[in-house]
């Protein structure tokens, strides 16, 4: 018997996804290289195989290693722009820009998804590891609004029959993933998590 909930949900497919891990690796080297070169360190939650923080003073090849962005995370923010046909899907590293970590801006990852948002019932199974920071076990990072999130919302102005009228935005961190809501004729943003205590 399988277990529902109802919210929204996006799906990266894993081709996508696959090309988004590996801009994000190319971008994290980035960083690290700059670090290296400027400060003769840098700190990575990740090296080989060795998950902790760490400082190292020589660049890795690329993939070996995770930038730390900060104490939780939360260095990439993915906004989805649900259309009649499709949705676009836009990622920017907010770590440059920034002084501490890379001084110029990266350009955004941008595509295209086939399927829009889905709306209703949710599969749970389907969502668990969701809002992580890599896909999941077959391949496809899944951002959702659910429970409590998702009943915010509606609190809110959104309405699930104006779903394209907005942009949904997903920032994953190391200890959830913040989501905020865009109304696009006016701009006004909604944090959904605001009052989520980490």
């Amino acid at each position: 018997m399988l277990s529902n909930t109802t919210g929204i949900l996006f799906r990266i497919p894993a081709p996508i996804s696959q090309q988004i891990m590996a801009w994000r690796q190319q971008l994290d080297w980035q960083v690290m290289q700059y670090q290296i070169d400027n400060h003769g360190k840098v700190l990575v939650v990740r090296y080989k195989d060795d998950r902790r923080l760490q400082i190292i003073t020589t660049t890795p090849a690329i993939g070996e290693a995770e930038v730390w962005y900060g104490n939780v995370g939360g260095g990439y923010r993915f906004t989805f722009s649900p259309q009649p046909s499709g949705c676009k899907l836009e990622i920017i590293n907010m770590a440059g820009g920034n002084k501490r970590f890379y001084p110029d801006i990266f350009p955004p990852f941008t595509a295209h998804l086939s399927t829009s948002i889905t709306l209703g019932a949710l599969d749970l199974e389907l969502l668990s590891g969701a809002n992580d920071r890599k896909p999941n076990k077959m391949g496809e990072w899944l951002f959702s609004i659910t429970g409590d999130l998702y009943q915010r919302l509606q609190q809110w102005k959104w309405q699930q029959a104006q779903a394209l009228a907005f942009n949904y935005i997903f920032i994953p961190t190391s200890v959830g993933c913040r989501i905020e809501v865009e109304e696009l004729s006016s701009k006004e943003i909604f944090d959904v998590t605001a009052e989520i205590e980490w």
